[in-house]
């Protein structure tokens, strides 16, 4: 919300801004933005390690039980 402001002489002054409304939504939103940043972070570190494709591949098929 904006709440424009006037000098003592009576011209426009700078503008004051309330986020209050914003603030609390981002904070309803923060868990998200935190489970998103564990994720690009655990797959940073397997990206940063030789046959890091090749080791994740192996890894997620004797997890799920398969063969190849």
């Amino acid at each position: 919300m904006r709440e424009q402001r006037v000098t003592v002489a009576g011209d426009f002054g700078a503008n004051t801004y309330h986020l209050n409304g914003l603030v609390k939504k981002l904070k309803e939103m923060e868990p998200d933005f935190e489970e998103e940043r564990k994720e690009r972070q655990a797959a940073r570190k397997l990206t940063e390690k030789p046959n890091a494709r090749a080791n994740a591949r192996t890894r997620r098929e004797q997890s799920d039980g398969g063969t190849e």
